[in-house]
């Protein structure tokens, strides 16, 4: 009866206090070589500094500072779009014609770093940081096509660079230890203002537009 209502607890706390699932390279494959390889799971490991991610509160267990380095490579192969509308009077104001024809679903590659430190404070408190970011460039965003079918998701959801910092404590007895995290994540947020000023046929004057972009943490 004991066992039942501690796993009630903890599958309500759980729900209570989940984050939500950002847009980011470790949420989509994975935080470290070896969680890639097995579908982005939770290891338990505290011998892994990449466990920051995971479950941060573990690092206060592991009794040194570790270092992981990441390296990974994504080669992009999706299903070919063929066959399909490609332009229409919606799209292509030169002519009213319907054109079929095939959308690209070349991404190219993706290539990208994680760096996950693990720092033993003292005995019992641990500081873990982990910053993931591309290889060739600090971020990039790519809403697709606006009237074309996409893998949109995979166009350019995760490619910006991101940090994690926690704080873990444990307490209780050794041979039976407890464990909470703190911790901060950062990300990158844009705000993008687009303004075009068309001359049609006949006006006065000529056409102009204004592009206004920020990003922040």
């Amino acid at each position: 009866m004991r066992s039942h209502l501690s796993l009630v607890i903890s599958f309500g706390l759980l729900t209570f206090f989940s984050k939500p699932i950002y847009a980011s390279f470790a949420e989509t494959f994975g935080a470290s070589s070896s969680s890639i390889g097995m579908a982005n799971q939770l290891s338990l490991s505290t011998e892994s500094a990449a466990i920051n991610h995971y479950a941060p509160a573990l690092l206060s267990l592991h009794k040194s500072s570790s270092v992981e380095l990441n390296f990974s490579a994504v080669k992009r192969n999706f299903d070919s779009i063929e066959n399909i509308v490609v332009k229409n009077p919606t799209n292509n104001t030169d002519t009213p014609l319907t054109q079929e024809g095939n959308v690209s679903t070349d991404y190219g590659n993706s290539y990208h770093s994680s760096l996950h430190t693990h720092i033993k404070v003292s005995e019992r408190n641990s500081v873990g940081l982990s910053i993931y970011s591309p290889l060739s460039f600090f971020m990039e965003f790519n809403s697709g096509d606006p009237f074309l079918p996409e893998y949109i998701m995979h166009r350019g959801r995760y490619e910006r660079t991101q940090f994690a910092l926690n704080l873990a404590r444990s307490f209780g007895r050794e041979d039976r230890p407890y464990a909470f995290s703190l911790g901060l994540h950062m990300g990158m947020q844009t705000t993008t203002n687009t303004t075009f000023n068309a001359a049609l046929l006949g006006t006065g004057f000529g056409s102009s537009s204004d592009i206004q972009t920020k990003a922040k943490p």
